[in-house]
């Protein structure tokens, strides 16, 4: 598929990693809001920890995007 990386969603493991983030780091900090970039894996990461925090959204955290080179 030409689907740039931005695009790309979680597959069925990073979707269980994430699961496994949530666990671990809900037991570990108290942090009150947690960052992500606008790559939809990362907004899906955020969304299948199942923590509770306020996710933010931001640019800065982005790869770097080099288009079609990547594949």
């Amino acid at each position: 598929r030409n689907v740039p990386s931005r695009e790309v969603p979680l597959t069925r493991r990073g979707v269980a990693a994430s699961r496994m983030l949530g666990e671990m780091h809900s037991a570990f900090s108290d942090a009150d809001v947690f960052f992500v970039s606008e790559y939809v894996r990362a907004k899906e990461t955020a969304h299948h920890s199942n923590l509770t925090q306020t996710w933010k959204v931001d640019w800065r955290l982005n790869e770097r995007d080099w288009g079609m080179i990547d594949h």
